[in-house]
């Protein structure tokens, strides 16, 4: 098992602060944790102290997010360059997004991806995205081109803000 989680904290805050405007327009969010084994508690001054942990399991995508009528799970992904790797996906988290994408039409899937630092967000369907990861996954080596999407592919899936929900329900139509 690796270890994953926070290495895209910008890109998580972000999607949280529109995450709270989801809820208070009436959807539910809902953020998916890690599951984490306490081991002990760190000693500090003045304090009982704070917990130590690791992780149990691997992490499931980042939110579950119910608008409309469909029911979303997304991960929040952060890439400080250009193109959106393959890699970036475990394979735990492609499988969560299968079986979440089997249970019915209103089950929808997909990675809000932050690149270029965030001068890119862009709203990726599974439906559109899953065959191309799962062909990747099982290359041994990639061909060039195939273990990412370029910025001219991610362009159509491209959003003006953080408010990846409209893009979202279009997709799912």
């Amino acid at each position: 098992m690796r270890h994953h989680a926070n290495r895209g904290q910008v890109a998580e805050g972000a999607a949280y602060r529109v995450h709270l405007g989801y809820t208070a327009a009436g959807h539910y969010c809902q953020r998916n944790p890690t599951p984490y084994k306490v081991i002990g508690t760190a000693p500090t001054k003045g304090a009982p102290g704070a917990l130590r942990v690791v992780p149990e399991a691997d992490a499931p995508p980042d939110w579950l997010v119910v608008a409309n009528g469909i029911a979303f799970l997304l991960d929040v992904k952060q890439e400080a360059g250009v193109r959106f790797d393959f890699a970036r996906v475990v394979k735990h988290q492609a499988q969560a997004f299968d079986f979440w994408e089997q249970q019915g039409p209103t089950f929808r899937a997909g990675v809000l991806a932050s690149l270029d630092r965030g001068a890119f967000l862009a709203w990726l369907t599974w439906a559109v995205m899953g065959q191309r990861w799962w062909k990747w996954y099982a290359t041994d080596r990639a061909a060039p081109g195939t273990a990412s999407l370029s910025p001219a592919e991610l362009a159509p899936y491209r959003l003006a803000s953080w408010d990846w929900l409209p893009a979202a329900l279009r997709a799912a139509r």
